[in-house]
């Protein structure tokens, strides 16, 4: 295999075509083709040629059927969230490709691990993000066929996360950031801040900087009985430290939300995460 910069790449990001030279090379579930790729990168696999591959990923009630030969990547995992774009074209005039993105990868793939898509006109394609420290397989194959085709993959900042936050500036009015779902996200903080695992899908909101000092309440609205848990901190990673909070409240407000208030340092950023407890999420 080989490694090439691809040319006419934007600046700042990275992007690398990987060609596969060695096609008599089996990439199944048990020896997929490795990548990495951070955010701002774009790999592109290409001569993915699945006439010399198996089929090792497939599954029943799939339609179209997973029973083709199939050519296996491993999308390494990182510490923080990513989104991920990734898009397979066929080579072979009039065949369709079949993308499989899955944490797992067998012949007994099932309908709650697996996003299935295809596009037809010869290309799949899928967006989806990440879990931190998660590592995902992408499995390509044409439908009823076998062939040449590419895959590409494009990594970006995931929406609402400690990588790209919901920005903020509180002035002397009440802020309202609305249609909060973490169903809809996926978790970009991790550890453990007093006690409480922060485990679940989070919310993550920036506070910008202030020239002035203020004292700062912030209150989650939960619908239903969605047990809210919020935090404040200095800093957002992946691995957090109790010295970077500032607040966390878990049910101070009205029907198992959060409320608390705490004071903010002139010319100081601050993130509020929102996140259900013990796994759970809501708006």
């Amino acid at each position: 295999l080989t490694s090439t910069p691809v040319p006419g790449t934007p600046v700042g990001t990275k992007a690398f075509k990987i060609e596969a030279l060695a096609s008599s090379v089996k990439y199944s579930c048990s020896n997929p083709y490795n990548v990495s790729v951070e955010v701002g990168d774009t790999v592109k696999v290409q001569d993915t040629d699945t006439c010399e591959q198996d089929n090792s990923n497939d599954g029943l009630g799939f339609e179209p059927s997973l029973s083709s030969r199939d050519f296996v990547i491993l999308l390494e995992s990182s510490p923080a969230a990513r989104k991920f774009i990734v898009s397979s074209k066929s080579r072979s005039f009039g065949s369709n490709s079949v993308q499989v993105i899955s944490r797992q990868c067998s012949m007994e793939q099932t309908s709650d691990t697996v996003d299935h898509f295809d596009k037809g006109l010869s290309q799949a394609e899928n967006t989806f993000v990440a879990t931190a420290n998660t590592a995902y397989y992408i499995i390509y194959e044409i439908e009823g066929d076998c062939g040449s085709g590419e895959v590409t993959i494009e990594a970006v900042d995931p929406p609402n996360s400690c990588l790209a936050p919901y920005d903020v500036n509180v002035g002397s009015s009440p802020t309202v950031v609305s249609n909060v779902d973490t169903c809809a996200l996926e978790n970009s903080i991790q550890g453990v801040a007093e006690g409480f695992d922060l485990g679940s899908n989070d919310f993550i909101v920036h506070l910008t900087q202030n020239p002035f000092p203020r004292t700062i309440t912030v209150t989650t609205h939960g619908e239903g009985s969605f047990n809210t848990l919020l935090l404040v901190t200095t800093e957002c990673a992946s691995l957090n430290t109790s010295k970077s909070v500032v607040a966390l409240d878990d049910k101070s407000g009205i029907n198992k939300t959060s409320e608390l208030t705490f004071f903010a340092e002139a010319q100081t950023s601050y993130f509020v995460i929102v996140e259900g407890i013990n796994g759970t999420c809501g708006t």
